[in-house]
């Protein structure tokens, strides 16, 4: 059978639609490498009949932020509401398959998906470019390279849980002024227009690693949404429309051959949400996304060592001069 790919044919699609080098507007601001996904949209138009009868109930997501990346656990709860199986195929593209590198595009890192609890497994590849495979199409008539599971949802609940790791390093922030480097991302919940989720319970939390507080954090959005504490955000986001975007400040370069993703993605599944932290956590807001109050936070922390290194010296002089007397 001709397989043929739409953004809008249901084939679950956890369409982590990375763009590397695209520029993306937030808030009037134009963004360099902010890599965004949108993520479990239907593909298979042949499918649509299918997807519809499956019901997405709840998204939780975890992310630990680190200086340069990023470590990701979504938990995700649908419901078939039949009494039979329903079959498709899972993925998301690579990046357009112009490119004459099957690697070159790579900005997620060790992707692996469980399903009910089963061992976490990484996602078959299908290059557009390989005589042995079907060309792959989006709206736009692209070739895209894509990775892709095979999910049997039986009738009743499917849990299914997607690691990822992501660069979050060498992103820019286009202003008037001059371009302002940082650490970003952008995240899409699934979308109601693709999936039977209107009153899915859309929860996020994440955390600060490597020496990161979320005093770092210079921009978030939507505003007013989330609460958080000295290292800890969290955020209910299941009336929430917009993607959320999240910027930090810069701290060191990303190194992938340095990190240990099955060890992060442990600690994710380790780490317990729940009432009683949210009841610690304050209400926060970061809009400070041209970093000035924290260059001016750095600045008075400069001055504050210069008057002590200042008062220092003098306090030595004087008591050099008393030995003299």
């Amino acid at each position: 059978m001709k397989m043929k790919f739409f953004f809008t044919k249901p084939f679950l699609l956890i369409l982590f639609l990375i763009l590397p080098a695209t520029k993306l507007f937030a808030d009037g601001f134009v963004w360099k490498n902010l890599l965004t996904a949108a993520s479990f949209q239907p593909v298979f138009i042949n499918d649509t009949a299918a997807v519809h009868q499956l019901v997405l109930s709840k998204q939780e997501i975890k992310i630990d932020v680190f200086p340069g990346y990023a470590a990701v656990r979504i938990e995700m709860l649908f419901i078939n509401s039949t009494d039979k199986n329903i079959d498709l195929s899972v993925g998301f593209p690579l990046c357009n398959a112009d490119s004459n590198s099957k690697t070159d595009c790579r900005n997620l890192y060790w992707v692996r998906l469980s399903i009910s609890g089963a061992l976490a497994i990484a996602p078959q590849l299908s290059y557009s470019n390989d005589s042995s495979n079907q060309m792959l199409f989006n709206t736009k008539n692209q070739k895209l390279n894509w990775q892709y599971w095979n999910i049997h949802f039986q009738p009743g609940a499917t849990q299914m849980v997607l690691n990822y790791g992501i660069k979050t390093s060498d992103v820019q922030l286009q202003t008037n002024a001059k371009p302002i480097e940082g650490n970003g991302f952008q995240f899409s919940f699934l979308p109601d227009n693709f999936w039977n989720s209107k009153n899915c319970e859309k929860k996020i939390w994440l955390r600060m690693n490597g020496g990161l507080l979320t005093a770092d954090i210079m921009g978030l959005r939507p505003d007013s949404t989330f609460l958080a504490g000295n290292s800890i955000v969290y955020g209910d986001l299941s009336n929430e429309k917009n993607d959320l975007i999240f910027w930090y400040r810069k701290t060191s370069d990303f190194k992938t051959s340095s990190v240990s993703w099955e060890m992060k993605y442990a600690k994710l599944k380790s780490w317990v949400v729940n009432e009683k932290i949210i009841a610690t956590l304050t209400s926060f807001s970061a809009s400070d996304w041209e970093g000035k109050k924290f260059e001016k936070q750095q600045s008075d922390v400069a001055k504050v060592k210069w008057l002590n290194w200042a008062i220092g010296g003098m306090l030595v002089l004087i008591a050099a001069g008393l030995v003299f007397l």
